[in-house]
C-alpha cells in the first residue's frame, strides 16, 4: 500500500508540472463581418458586428476621421439565422462558423472622406484585424431580410443598397423603373471589403428576358453597364456563382443613371502645361 500511495503522489506531481508546463490559453476574439458594410455621408447607422468570443463587451475603434461609432460594442438580443436548403454530402462535413451579433449605432460626417475606413474590435484577451467600411453619396436603404423564397423589391435610383446572400442558394431581387435609351450601371461591392461572397449580377428587362449578366469584374465584384431598350421595370438579380450564402455573405449593390467616368487619358501631364483630357463613362458630357 506504501508503494502505491508513492506511486499515486508521483503521478499527480507530474500532472501537476504538466499543467503548468503548458497553461490554458484564453480565446482570441474575431470578427466575420459588420453589417451594413457602409452609410451615405450624413447617415446615423445602427450596425450589427458578427464576432467571436466578444463576451458581454468589447471595445469598438473606427479609425480616421469621419466616422464615429460607439466605444464598446455590446451583445444583441437577435442574431438573425436562416437555415436554408439541406447542403449534401461531402459538402455537409466542410466547417462553418456561426457568429453572434454585437452592435452599435455609427454616425458618419456630412464632410466625411469617400471610401474605405476600417475599423477593429478589441477585449481583454487580444484584437482584431482590420476590416473595411465604406462611405458614398447615394441614398441608401438595408434589405428586410426574410426566409423563403425571392420576393423582387422596389428601388429607386440612383442609390445603394446593404444586402446579404443568406441562406445557401438565396437570391436577391431588386427593381426599378427604366426609362428606354438611358444607361444604368449596377456595381457589387463585397470582395473588395474582404467577404466571401463571389457574387453573380442578372438584368432582366420588362418582358423577363435576360438583358445582360456578369461575374468578374472587379476580382469577385460585378459590375454591369446596359441601356434600357424599353421602358418599363427591370429587375436585378445576385446570388453567389456556386449558390453559397451565409452571414457574411455581405454586399453593397449600387444601381445608378448618373454620370460615372471610367477612364481618363491621358492619366497626367508635365507642370506649366495645360491639358483636355478625353473622358469615357456613363453620361460623360
Amino acid at each position: 500500500e506504501a508503494m502505491l500511495s508513492l506511486r499515486s503522489l508521483t503521478v499527480i506531481m507530474l500532472l501537476g508540472a504538466v499543467a503548468v508546463e503548458k497553461p490554458l490559453l484564453a480565446e482570441q476574439p474575431g470578427v466575420a463581418y459588420i453589417f451594413p458594410a457602409g452609410g451615405q455621408r450624413g447617415s446615423t447607422i445602427d450596425f450589427r458586428v458578427g464576432g467571436y468570443y466578444l463576451f458581454a463587451e468589447a471595445d469598438f475603434e473606427m479609425l480616421g476621421v469621419g466616422v464615429k461609432g460607439p466605444a464598446q460594442i455590446t451583445p444583441l438580443q437577435t442574431t438573425y439565422w436562416f437555415e436554408g436548403p439541406v447542403i449534401p454530402m461531402p459538402a455537409s462535413q466542410a466547417k462553418e462558423d456561426y457568429p453572434k451579433d454585437t452592435g452599435g449605432t455609427l454616425s458618419v460626417a456630412y464632410d466625411a472622406p469617400f471610401g474605405f475606413h476600417h475599423w477593429w474590435v478589441s477585449t481583454s484577451t487580444g484584437m482584431t484585424c482590420l476590416l473595411k467600411f465604406i462611405v458614398g453619396d447615394l441614398p441608401e436603404i438595408i434589405e428586410h431580410e426574410i426566409d423563403g423564397d425571392p420576393i423582387p423589391v422596389d428601388v429607386q435610383v440612383p442609390l445603394t443598397i446593404n444586402g446579404r446572400i443568406f441562406p445557401r442558394e438565396d437570391v436577391d431581387v431588386w427593381q426599378f423603373q427604366a426609362v428606354a435609351g438611358q444607361s444604368y450601371t449596377c456595381e457589387v461591392m463585397s470582395a473588395r471589403l474582404g467577404l466571401p461572397l463571389d457574387s453573380r449580377l442578372e438584368i432582366r428587362d420588362p418582358d423577363g428576358q435576360q438583358h445582360a449578366e456578369n461575374i468578374d469584374f472587379y476580382g469577385n465584384d460585378s459590375r454591369l453597364r446596359v441601356v434600357a431598350n424599353q421602358s418599363g421595370v427591370y429587375q436585378v438579380r445576385i446570388h453567389d456563382i456556386k449558390f453559397g450564402g451565409l452571414q457574411n455573405y455581405v454586399y453593397r449593390l449600387t444601381i445608378t443613371d448618373q454620370t460615372l467616368i471610367d477612364h481618363a487619358f491621358p492619366l497626367g501631364g508635365q507642370a506649366g502645361t495645360t491639358i483636355k483630357p478625353e473622358l469615357q463613362g456613363q453620361d460623360v458630357p
